[in-house]
């Protein structure tokens, strides 16, 4: 069932769309689900009240699940600290609801409408006051591919000075933040840096390889290391990975398939680099 404050958020999004009408951008919307903490919404950009055309592969049929699957294996790298901090763009908990709704609104589209999704999760703390943090992100499907382009990212939820909710930033490619980018993955490719062209008909995305459900119904996200193009290890080394890794090892797995997926060192080069850094003779 929808929460009460759902209705406040319409309201905001409503005053989004006029700001940006005012600026020139004319967008017409159609909500398609709105419950549970998200909103998905049809876009179409508009010109002397007509939409424009935009070529769009709608409407598209595809699973809730396989949503889901591809949702999971999208990885962010933060520019800020040493390196930056490599994570799972989605929250984990989120995915299948979003894939499921994301699902839906992809079979309405039309060639012209693009998909809007703003996902908001909340975080108790101490017993009593509850943050909450705000996930928005654009998807659509041009070729064979499968578009996501990342806007917000857990982001806390900004409030005004009389604690109403600030509009949510409208996602739009042509406006990167540039607090983050996209870490290419098997099946994945980097469109620019918050956006990832995805070949979603590709058999990785039929199993949850990067989610696990504990025994609590909690889903949670495993840790994409290594992939190959064929989705065999070859003889790079075992296929699972011991549980006790420290924390710097796994780092530093994660660093050299990120630099395999670039083509910045061969595949034989990745083995002998692999089975060093597993066996602790990198220093």
């Amino acid at each position: 069932m929808p929460r009460p404050s759902l209705v406040v958020r319409a309201a905001a999004l409503a005053l989004a769309a006029g700001a940006l009408v005012a600026c020139g951008a004319r967008y017409a919307r159609e909500t398609v689900s709105s419950g549970a903490g998200i909103e998905v919404v049809l876009r179409t950009q508009t010109k002397g009240g007509e939409p424009v055309p935009r070529g769009f592969a709608h409407p598209l049929v595809i699973s809730g699940s396989r949503m889901a699957h591809i949702l999971s294996r999208i990885d962010v790298r933060t520019e800020a600290g040493e390196g930056g901090e490599r994570k799972p763009a989605i929250p984990a908990e989120l995915v299948y609801d979003l894939g499921d709704a994301l699902a839906l609104a992809l079979g309405k589209a039309t060639p012209a409408q693009d998909v809007v999704v703003y996902a908001r999760r909340q975080e108790r703390r101490l017993g009593i006051f509850t943050a909450e943090y705000l996930t928005s992100l654009l998807v659509y499907a041009q070729g064979d591919r499968l578009h996501v382009f990342l806007e917000q990212l857990d982001a806390p939820v900004q409030k005004t000075s009389d604690l109403r909710e600030q509009p949510p930033a409208e996602p739009d490619p042509g406006r990167p933040k540039g607090h983050f980018h996209v870490v290419a993955s098997e099946a994945m490719t980097a469109a620019s840096a918050q956006e990832v062209a995805v070949d979603w008909r590709d058999p990785i995305f039929r199993e949850a390889t990067a989610l696990r459900v504990d025994p609590s119904g909690r889903v949670l996200r495993r840790t994409i290391l290594m992939e190959s193009p064929g989705g065999e290890p070859a003889d790079a080394g075992p296929a699972e990975l011991p549980s006790d890794l420290s924390p710097d090892i796994l780092r530093k797995l994660a660093d050299l398939e990120e630099a395999r997926q670039r083509g910045e060192i061969s595949e034989s080069e990745y083995r002998i680099r692999r089975r060093e850094i597993l066996s602790g003779e990198q220093h």
